[in-house]
């Protein structure tokens, strides 16, 4: 229904400017929909790789860790094994476990 629609174009002055197919410029937003949908697709994915992987850390059998939020201990890791903390605001530091006699 769309392919045939042509539109007449008339400025302010009253001149004819340009027939205008309503199906070129449908096909072109439609286009541009798509386009805009696999962006922001493509952003929501890569952000949320980033930050699932910037979620995790690993306290080995060897180590304690220290969670600090701002500063400030929030928790204390001493048994192994794979923990989450809030990515850019929690800091995790490492220490070893070992005990040395001198």
């Amino acid at each position: 229904m769309l392919e045939n629609s042509k539109i007449k174009v008339i400025s302010e002055k009253g001149d004819t400017l340009n027939f205008i197919n309503i199906a070129e410029v449908m096909g072109g937003m439609i286009e541009m929909t798509k386009m805009t949908i696999w962006a922001v697709t493509i952003i929501i994915v890569f952000l949320g790789l980033f930050f699932g992987l910037t979620s995790f850390y690993i306290v080995e059998q060897t180590q304690q860790a220290v969670v600090l939020r701002f500063g400030e201990i929030k928790n204390v890791r001493t048994e192994p094994g794979v923990y989450v903390k809030a990515p850019f605001i929690d800091n995790v530091v490492k220490f070893e476990k070992k005990i040395y006699d001198l």
